[in-house]
C-alpha cells in the first residue's frame, strides 16, 4: 500500500490521539497537506480551484503556528525590548476555519471532514498555553532581572564587610555561593526542566544556612536575593506553558 494512502487511512485516528493534539501542530498539517494533495490529484473529479485553497487555508495554520512560535522565544529570551503584546490571530482562525469546514463539503473530503475538529481543539488549546505562557513570563522574566542584579549588590556589601568582620573566609564563601545561586537560576530560566530546579533550591538552601553567621547588611542582601530566587521560581505557570506539564 503507498505510504500516502496508508497515512490517509490513519489520520483520523492519530488526530484523535492526545499526543496529536498537545503536538506544535506542524507534522499534523504537513500530513494533512500531504494526504490532501495525495488524494486530489489522483482524483479525477478533483476540484483543483477549491483543492488549492484548502491547502492554502492549511498554509496559513502553518504560518500561524510558527508565529506563535517565535513570539514565545522572542518573550523568554529578548530582555532589550518591552515585551510585545501576545499574537492574537482570532479572527484570522475563524476565517480560515469556516472556509475549510466549506471546503471539505465542496471538495466531499473524509480526511478534513474528520480532522477538522481537532485540529481547530489543538489551536484553540495552543493559544490559551501562548497567553498564560506570556503572562506567567512577564513575572518571571522581571525576577531573573531583579536576580542579575543582585551579584553587584552582594559584591559591595561583601567589600563593606571586609574591614570590620573577622571571619572573612566566611564572607568569600558567602559571595561565592550567591554567585552561585545566581548563575543557575539564570540556567534554570533558559533551560526549564526538574533537575535545575532542585539544583537552584538547594544552593539557594545553602545560602540561608550561612547567612545568619554574616554581618546584618550582607545577611540582608542575600535574604533579597532569595526572596527574588523564590519568586521565580514560585510560579508553575511558565513550566506548565512552556514544557506542557
Amino acid at each position: 500500500m503507498p505510504e500516502s494512502i496508508a497515512t490517509a487511512i490513519r489520520l483520523p485516528r492519530i488526530l484523535a490521539t492526545k499526543s496529536a493534539r498537545r503536538a506544535l501542530l506542524a507534522a499534523g498539517t504537513l500530513a494533512l497537506a500531504a494526504t490532501l494533495g495525495f488524494l486530489y490529484y489522483k482524483t479525477q473529479s478533483a476540484d483543483f480551484k477549491h483543492q488549492n485553497e484548502a491547502l492554502g487555508l492549511l498554509r496559513e495554520l502553518k504560518e500561524i503556528d510558527a508565529r506563535w512560535d517565535v513570539d514565545i522565544l522572542r518573550a523568554r529570551t529578548d530582555f532589550s525590548q518591552p515585551q510585545a503584546p501576545s499574537l492574537d490571530p482570532g479572527a484570522a482562525l475563524a476565517r480560515i476555519q469556516r472556509d475549510l469546514a466549506a471546503a471539505a463539503q465542496t471538495l466531499d473530503s473524509p480526511v478534513l471532514k474528520v480532522g477538522l475538529p481537532d485540529l481547530a481543539g489543538a489551536f484553540s488549546q495552543k493559544a490559551g498555553m501562548v497567553d498564560q505562557f506570556k503572562q506567567a513570563n512577564a513575572a518571571t522574566k522581571q525576577a531573573l532581572s531583579q536576580v542579575l542584579s543582585s551579584e553587584a549588590e552582594i559584591a559591595g556589601l561583601v567589600r563593606g564587610s571586609w574591614q570590620d568582620f573577622r571571619e572573612r573566609e566566611r564572607l568569600v564563601a558567602a559571595e561565592s555561593v550567591a554567585v552561585q545561586l545566581i548563575a543557575e537560576t539564570q540556567r534554570y530560566y533558559f533551560a526549564l526542566g526538574e533537575k535545575q530546579f532542585k539544583l537552584v533550591e538547594t544552593v539557594a538552601a545553602d545560602l540561608r544556612r550561612a547567612a545568619p553567621r554574616l554581618p546584618p547588611a550582607l545577611r540582608d542582601g542575600l535574604n533579597r536575593l532569595d526572596a527574588r530566587v523564590r519568586q521565580l521560581l514560585a510560579d508553575p505557570r511558565v513550566r506548565q506553558a512552556y514544557l506542557g506539564e
